[in-house]
């Protein structure tokens, strides 16, 4: 009986662990409807800032815009938050969470962002989390998401995106 008891304690522990880490999928028609901006473009320049609080640190991505299909911006570029990064000596790594690299490139779906960063305003962050970004193969004139490969960015997501 000690050991059916320990078992079930083991079991639900990895359940409830599990369910911690789990991303709701998304379509990418529901993402796009619940974005404000959603563009094409690539990772030019990132760095860590902590927020105003000082309780969490955040990667804010320059990205340079290639196309637009939906919303409106003033510039090329705008400034993407996403949670986690690195401040000097001094590092947050959230999961799941998007995560970034100088020259990815792809389709971004973004809402406004809310976070307080001492006065910097009109920056973005992810609709839908690691959701949020298809990144493209460009080698290969493929792209991809957590779900979904498109084997031809142009016809394949370019018409679920519009």
């Amino acid at each position: 009986m000690k050991s059916l008891l320990v078992s079930l304690f083991i079991f639900c522990s990895f359940v409830l662990a599990n369910a911690q880490c789990m991303i709701e999928p998304r379509s990418l028609t529901k993402r796009v409807e619940m974005s404000t901006l959603v563009l094409e473009g690539t990772v030019i320049d990132q760095y860590g800032k902590w927020d105003a609080q000082h309780q969490n640190i955040y990667t804010i991505s320059t990205v340079a815009i290639f196309k637009i299909f939906k919303g409106n911006v003033a510039n090329d570029t705008i400034k993407l938050i996403t949670e986690g990064g690195s401040v000097g000596s001094d590092m947050l790594k959230v999961s799941p969470s998007l995560e970034l690299h100088l020259d990815d490139v792809g389709v971004f779906m973004l809402v406004s962002n809310q976070v307080d960063f001492d006065g910097l305003w009109g920056m973005y962050k992810t609709t839908a989390s690691a959701q949020s970004f298809i990144a493209y193969d460009i080698h290969m004139a493929e792209a991809y998401d957590l779900s979904k490969m498109y084997t031809d960015i142009e016809i394949e997501l370019y018409s679920e995106v519009m």
